[in-house]
């Protein structure tokens, strides 16, 4: 390895500084939605359950509720080479003839992250590893997400099961306009919206 060489590794590897920030945010932003996501699944997965077979129906029996979790605070811990790339002139300097205005700094600060395997593989002086910390711990849903409900299947059920069905869920249910309730053991053939839709206000509307 040359003498220039590790100079010309931190360079190939160099981001602004803001930017490297911004990427730790984003990518605590995108764990956040990927966690969130597969709790609605999960919420999905249980009120859709059918068959005494599936284990989703157990839990809908016990009353369990799928646990939304949360990232309250990031403590990041990054090893970094910083270096200053452009130019600038000095508050005690000025530009053109006469004495115009002191220029402005074009500076930038720009970091390159270094963990243990650089250092070792370019020669790096520098004994230390890049860490990233963080904690996940269960809250208790939003008042949005309490009051949302995921659309069971009650096609193929009974009028008087699909009503306890519903009633388990909490979910208020209506028949079309200007449709008489059914007899208890009718079947029911259609439903809006479908299983497994997220039902954020109104009713089911049941078909026979």
């Amino acid at each position: 390895m040359t003498p220039d060489q590790p100079e010309q590794m931190i360079d190939a590897l160099s981001a602004p500084l803001g930017d490297l920030i911004a990427e730790v945010g984003r990518s605590v932003a995108e764990a956040q939605m990927a966690m969130d996501a597969a709790t609605i699944q999960n919420v999905r997965a249980l009120v859709t359950a059918s068959g005494p077979d599936d284990p989703n129906r157990l839990l809908q029996q016990i009353g369990y509720q799928p646990t939304w979790y949360q990232i309250p605070e990031v403590t990041a811990e990054i090893t970094i080479a910083l270096t200053l790339s452009g130019s600038g002139q000095s508050s005690g300097q000025s530009s053109g003839q006469g004495g115009g205005k002191p220029g402005g700094s074009r500076m930038r600060m720009m970091a390159a992250p270094v963990d243990a395997s650089y250092a070792s593989r370019y020669n790096f002086e520098l004994k230390a590893a890049s860490s990233l910390k963080f904690r996940i711990v269960p809250v208790p849903p939003s008042p949005a997400a309490e009051r949302m409900r995921v659309v069971p299947v009650v096609v193929g059920l009974s009028f008087a099961q699909a009503r306890v069905r519903l009633a388990e869920l909490d979910i208020r249910w209506t028949l079309p306009d200007q449709v008489a309730a059914p007899a208890d053991a009718t079947v029911v053939v259609t439903q809006q919206p479908a299983a497994g839709e997220i039902l954020t206000g109104g009713a089911l509307v049941l078909g026979f």
